[in-house]
């Protein structure tokens, strides 16, 4: 017999924030996450909806915008800026419609479209991504609130 060639889907044991720091297209994102001490809201009950960048969409922001955003002083700008990436609820992929309006938990929307999906014209590359207390979908930039 041979080994199967495709993941199989399990029920999620892990909340949000360890599905980040466990997987290996989203470490930048969790240790963003931590460095921001939103670590435990993010690991809270939900449900949420994260619009997660990969490692490679940290990697394109200006090494400059970066350097900022990790220094503590900017903590709330971090915090905001990872925020955004966060609607209350679970959202699946087959939920998301043309023109959708979604708020995030700092109080901004972002905007849905589809063909290809897509949130804030950042497109939607891997879509739900099963948490014990939510959902991520992988995103390959990164969203900037008007608040940063």
């Amino acid at each position: 017999a041979t080994a199967a060639a495709y993941a199989v889907h399990t029920i999620a044991a892990e909340n949000i924030y360890e599905t980040a720091a466990n997987s290996e297209d989203f470490t930048t994102l969790a240790d963003a996450i931590n460095l921001a001490g939103l670590d435990d809201e993010l690991s809270g009950n939900g449900p949420f909806t994260v619009f997660a960048p990969s490692n490679s969409a940290f990697g394109e922001l200006p090494e400059e915008l970066l350097t900022k955003l990790l220094d503590p002083v900017w903590k709330p700008q971090l915090q905001n800026l990872l925020l955004y990436h966060v609607t209350p609820g679970e959202v699946r992929a087959a939920n998301l419609t043309d023109g959708m309006t979604a708020m995030t938990i700092i109080g901004e929307d972002i905007n849905i479209n589809l063909d290809p999906a897509r949130v804030n014209n950042v497109t939607i590359s891997t879509a739900d991504i099963d948490a014990d207390n939510g959902v991520i979908h992988g995103i390959d930039g990164v969203l900037t609130p008007v608040s940063v």
